[in-house]
């Protein structure tokens, strides 16, 4: 009988940190996931920025002709 306790007590323990990991596991990937589209949105507006410079270079360069 008091295996069985002992058991049941280390089952719960077991369990509050399963959850707690799992938790933890679920918002790590949820700032992945945030983090990523960052990245994406940063990198979109660094083309944009790149492709207007590129036309003002090449217009300038049309009208200095």
């Amino acid at each position: 009988r008091w295996k069985t306790k002992q058991l049941e007590k280390d089952f719960d323990v077991l369990q509050v940190n399963y959850d707690s990991l799992k938790a933890d596991y679920d918002n790590l990937l949820k700032e992945k996931e945030k983090l990523q589209a960052e990245v994406i949105a940063s990198l979109l507006l660094a083309d944009s920025e790149f492709d207007i410079i590129i036309t003002k270079c090449y217009h300038q360069s049309q009208n200095s002709s």
